[in-house]
């Protein structure tokens, strides 16, 4: 794990098309206003950004924010060919100790409802605990 580099950025943001590209443009609109707003918001988000390479590839990484009484998991993807060998478990156990670090007692989420990452949130102990019908979103918690 290793803090995002500018090299980062393309990269993320194709691993963020490749997972959540269809449910954006289905209940969001057009890839390319998002694209856009990523192009600025990584860059300035790099201090809470954390990043998984292999072999000068990047497998995953997590972005996070601090909330006055939680931690914020803005973003958590892992490329395809790496999931089903705990990386996603391992970033989201990273996610859980930085809130500890930073005596956050919840990290909350955000996840398209129809996305295989609820299942894998709920099996991690992530309840849903609100919803956003207009963008088909589901607000998800974990108290540590």
């Amino acid at each position: 794990m290793r803090p995002y580099e500018d090299a980062d950025l393309e990269p993320i943001i194709a691993l963020i098309r490749a997972h959540l590209g269809e449910y954006v443009i289905r209940h969001i609109g057009p890839w390319a206003r998002s694209e856009a707003m990523l192009r600025t918001d990584i860059p300035d988000a790099r201090d809470h950004i954390s990043v998984v390479t292999q072999r000068g590839q990047v497998m995953g990484f997590v972005w996070i924010e601090l909330a006055e009484d939680s931690l914020i998991l803005e973003e958590i993807h892992v490329r395809t060919s790496a999931r089903g060998q705990g990386l996603g478990r391992e970033l989201m156990r990273f996610v859980e100790r930085k809130a500890g670090v930073h005596e956050r007692g919840v990290v909350r989420l955000t996840a398209f409802r129809e996305s295989p990452a609820v299942r894998f949130y709920e099996r991690l102990g992530y309840t849903v605990v609100g919803e956003n019908t207009a963008r088909a979103q589901v607000h998800m918690e974990k108290a540590l």
